[in-house]
């Protein structure tokens, strides 16, 4: 079996979306959105370690000489690490849109039939 991360169950998702054949009931969303939330505390401990390393770049770069933010931040910006930690705070933005999604499609279902 293949191991699920947030990146498969995310492209997952975006794949169903895109089919407008494939139809997920709220129930799939939730345990979608479910497995995200076990798996979302390893990323946030990446992001918290790129933003340690980002934040000593700064420091280390203030120690080098350069005296202007300005400069410390347009040189920590172009570097791969920064682009790094953007790209990991990306994937937990769409985590926790994915989550809210799943919970509003379970309130939208809990209404209907609690309506009918």
């Amino acid at each position: 079996m293949k191991e699920r991360t947030i990146r498969s169950i995310i492209d997952n998702l975006r794949k169903i979306s895109e089919d407008k054949t494939i139809n997920l009931s709220p129930q799939d969303y939730m345990r979608e959105s479910e497995y995200l939330v076990i798996l979302v505390e390893d990323e946030y401990k990446k992001l918290a370690l790129l933003e340690q390393q980002v934040a000593q770049m700064k420091v280390d770069l203030k120690r080098s000489g350069i005296e202007k933010a300005i400069d410390i931040k347009n040189e920590v910006e172009s570097t791969d690490l920064y682009r790094e930690m953007r790209i990991q705070e990306s994937l937990l933005k769409q985590v926790y849109e994915m989550i809210n999604i799943a919970k509003l499609q379970a309130r939208l279902v809990d209404t209907t039939i609690r309506g009918n």
